[in-house]
């Protein structure tokens, strides 16, 4: 069973998948997928050194992310060319770690832009971890790696939360402490084990 873990910026949608993976189950992490497609010396990132120069680099050669983030989130037709250019590549490694998977196993596929990329096609379930949007806001601003510009920006580009919540099966609600998020997260795989 392949279940879809979503949730906007900050949401703690990470803090749950890492609570699943320290029980044994296996996830698969978009992010990470990202990370490894615009790899130093790969093919992706020549693409997009050949799209928008070599300002995009960092002095060792990989990518820039905190300028790359910020170039897409000020200029929207970035934006969609890299979401057309990056999506159906994430998709596609994706996929090919999900379907190593028996279908007797539950296995979490971590990501953000779930729904956006439509990568909830090839899932069973789907789950969005929500929070307030103030509490939102608070907890990535104090993390200290972006600007509530950018903050702003990125959360404007996401589903917005009641359309990402009417669209997953089930949600975790990660308002309170990480011990009540746990316990939310153990309700919600007795759940599944119960369909």
């Amino acid at each position: 069973m392949i279940i879809g873990i979503t949730g906007g910026i900050a949401s703690g949608k990470s803090s749950c998948s890492k609570y699943f993976s320290s029980l044994g189950y296996s996830v698969v992490d978009a992010d990470l997928i990202s990370r490894e497609v615009v790899a130093a010396g790969g093919d992706f990132l020549r693409l997009l050194v050949a799209e928008f120069g070599r300002k995009i680099l960092l002095s060792d050669g990989n990518l820039d992310r905190a300028y790359f983030r910020e170039l897409i989130f000020s200029n929207a037709a970035v934006m969609s060319k890299v979401n057309s250019l990056m999506h159906p590549l994430i998709a596609e490694v994706a996929k090919e770690r999900l379907f190593n998977y028996s279908q007797s196993d539950i296995v979490f596929y971590d990501a953000a832009l779930l729904f956006e990329a439509e990568h909830n096609k090839f899932c069973d379930l789907t789950v969005t971890v929500d929070i307030p949007e103030n509490l939102q806001i608070e907890r990535a601003l104090k993390r200290g790696n972006i600007t509530r510009e950018i903050l702003q920006k990125i959360m404007a580009v996401q589903m917005p939360r009641f359309l990402r919540l009417m669209r997953s099966n089930f949600c975790i609600d990660n308002s309170g402490t990480y011990e009540d998020t746990e316990y939310q997260c153990d309700l919600f795989l007795k759940k599944i084990k119960n369909l």
